[in-house]
């Protein structure tokens, strides 16, 4: 068994270099995303999505849904 490791920073990354992972069990209605967006833009994004080495989303799927109508070019990540 691989152990995990923690992030050891945070980065600034481009939204089109994120990967949603395709069988993310989640789903988000619209109202929830519109929730997401709004409290994105009321209190800043305050919880970066979690990522693995390639890019691929691991955490964060409905805040980056929430982050895309603001047409952000970078988010933080870990």
């Amino acid at each position: 068994m691989t152990p995990h490791r923690m992030a050891r920073c945070m980065e600034l990354w481009p939204i089109d270099r994120l990967i949603p992972y395709a069988r993310n069990a989640r789903t988000h209605s619209d109202a929830q995303i519109a929730q997401i967006a709004a409290s994105i833009r009321e209190f800043g994004f305050n919880s970066p999505i979690l990522v693995d080495s390639h890019a691929g989303i691991i955490a964060g799927h409905a805040r980056l849904l929430g982050v895309r109508p603001r047409n952000s070019f970078r988010i933080s990540t870990s």
